[in-house]
C-alpha cells in the first residue's frame, strides 16, 4: 500500500515536470529554434547582398570597349552589358522570391508544429484514456 503511495506521487511528480517543461522551457526552446531557422533562411539566401546587389550584372560579366571608339564594338558592349544585368536581376529576384517562399513555409510550418507541441499532452492524455476505453469495452 505505501509503495503504491509513493509509486504514485512519482508519477503525478513526473507528469508536472512534462507539463511544465511542455509550456515553459520546451516552448522557449522551441521557439528559438523557430529564429534559427529563420536566421538561417536569412543568411543562407544572402538577402541583404542579393538587394545590394540587384540590378548587378551576373558574376560581375561585363564588357569594356577600348579606348579608340568603334560604333559597332559600343554597342556590341552595351547589348552585352545590358544582357548580363537584366539576367544578373532575373536570377537575383527569382533567388529572393525562393527566399520569401521559403520564410513563409516555416512560418506556416512552424506555427502547425507548435500547435501540435502545445497540444500533444492532451493528445497522450486522450490517448491513454480512449485506449483504455477499447480495452474495456
Amino acid at each position: 500500500m505505501f509503495y503504491d503511495t509513493i509509486k504514485s506521487m512519482y508519477l503525478g511528480a513526473s507528469l508536472m515536470d512534462i507539463l511544465f517543461w511542455t509550456y515553459g522551457k520546451g516552448a522557449n526552446e522551441f521557439l528559438l529554434l523557430w529564429m534559427n531557422i529563420h536566421w538561417f533562411l536569412y543568411h543562407f539566401f544572402s538577402v541583404p547582398q542579393m538587394l545590394s546587389s540587384l540590378f548587378s550584372p551576373l558574376k560581375r560579366l561585363k564588357d569594356s570597349r577600348g579606348r579608340s571608339f568603334d560604333p559597332q564594338k559600343a554597342m556590341e558592349s552595351f547589348i552585352l552589358n545590358a544582357v548580363m544585368r537584366i539576367t544578373g536581376f532575373l536570377v537575383r529576384l527569382t533567388l529572393l522570391i525562393t527566399a520569401v517562399f521559403a520564410q513563409i513555409g516555416v512560418v506556416f510550418a512552424g506555427g502547425v508544429f507548435f500547435a501540435l507541441f502545445l497540444l500533444w499532452p492532451f493528445a497522450a492524455a486522450m490517448s491513454f484514456y480512449y485506449g483504455f476505453l477499447f480495452i474495456l469495452t
